[in-house]
């Protein structure tokens, strides 16, 4: 990075985050489901899905969450894509985990049969309309198998008979098939980086990526062994090294924050193409997301070792329920951080389309 090269600080913290990391094992990209509900702006009345999360059916107006499958939430800022946490009243909060209830669920016209408006029931909308100011509200979740559908008048979406399945044609055209594969650059001397006037955009994507693929391999799975845990006080070790390395981790949340916020603000207004802005957002939120799910994990972690060493909590399921809700949260931090570095690496070769 050639920012980071010339700012010998930087350069130190950047490698040191690397180190951390352990060995030289990749991240593993596992996935958290996300979803991007727009109420306004081009996109309005559109969801955008990622990380392995079920599209609306045709027929469903809405989806249902209960905070025990919620990761995390809030409500966005921006004018075509998500630029931002909303500043509204109550915008992201989460209830205890014992505290059990339909913490999001909304309806509008998000498919060809609903036209009606949105109602949106979170902790942030009390009138149930999106609040003032809001594009979109972006959600994380636990399992794809657990989001309930629903019509219009938020009764649950049952879906129709499947017709009789039909031979798939042969594929003609692989840029149909995979349009992904046809965006790659042919080679390094198209990368924008390479010319001056998206030096700067370019940097900024760069600290970013560095950085969100840097923590994620501090929070990698594998590395904090979550997977082992047996609801016992053998779990106590594996429980106080991962807290160690989550707390590590969550030190390089301000620089996160600070990367993100220049990005945003070096290109919000300079960029024309739907595919640097949409990759653009797809950096932000998946920054915002990694943020609230490290600050979760350290949480749940806190919890799941209090209750592994509580004299009254010594049965093995009651230990195991936080504990794996802490394994989730941690996991969702590694695969969400790591999607922002993915992000913003597609942001700066959707930058050829600004030319």
């Amino acid at each position: 990075m050639r920012r980071l090269a010339k700012e010998a600080g930087r350069v130190a913290g950047v490698a040191a985050l690397l180190l951390l990391a352990g060995d030289a094992r990749t991240v593993q990209a596992f996935g958290t489901p996300t979803y991007i509900i727009y109420v306004d702006g081009p996109n309005g009345g559109t969801i955008e899905t990622s990380g392995g999360a079920p599209t609306l059916p045709d027929g469903a107006c809405g989806m249902r969450l209960t905070n025990a499958n919620v990761l995390a939430w809030y409500w966005a800022e921006g004018e075509v894509f998500p630029t931002g946490e909303l500043n509204v009243e109550n915008n992201g909060w989460m209830p205890p985990a014992n505290q059990l209830l339909w913490l999001i669920e909304f309806t509008g016209p998000f498919g060809g049969d609903c036209d009606g408006e949105y109602v949106f029931h979170t902790p942030a909308t009390p009138d149930s309309e999106p609040p003032p100011g809001a594009i979109a509200l972006v959600v994380q979740f636990v399992e794809p198998d657990d989001v309930e559908f629903l019509t219009g008048n938020f009764h649950v979406w049952e879906p129709p008979e499947p017709p009789e399945p039909e031979e798939p044609p042969d594929p003609d055209d692989i840029c149909e098939e995979v349009p992904e594969f046809c965006e790659i650059p042919d080679s390094l001397v198209e990368n924008p980086c390479y010319l001056d006037i998206w030096g700067e955009l370019c940097d900024d994507a760069e600290d970013l990526g560095a950085l969100g693929f840097g923590v994620a391999r501090i929070v990698e799975p594998p590395i904090l062994g979550l997977s082992a845990l047996a609801g016992t006080p053998a779990d106590d070790p594996i429980l106080r090294r991962a807290l160690d390395r989550v707390a590590t981790a969550a030190e390089f949340d301000p620089q996160i924050k600070k990367a993100r916020k220049s990005l945003v603000a070096r290109a919000n207004t300079r960029l024309r193409s739907r595919e640097a802005q949409h990759w653009l957002a797809r950096a932000g939120v998946a920054a915002d997301l990694g943020a609230r799910d490290l600050q979760q994990c350290r949480a749940d972690l806190e919890l799941a070792l209090r209750s592994s060493t509580s004299p009254l909590g010594r049965e093995r399921a009651a230990n195991l329920a936080p504990s794996r809700r802490a394994k989730a949260a941690c996991d969702a931090a590694a695969a969400t951080l790591q999607d922002a570095h993915v992000a913003s690496t597609r942001f700066t070769i959707g930058l050829r389309r600004e030319r």
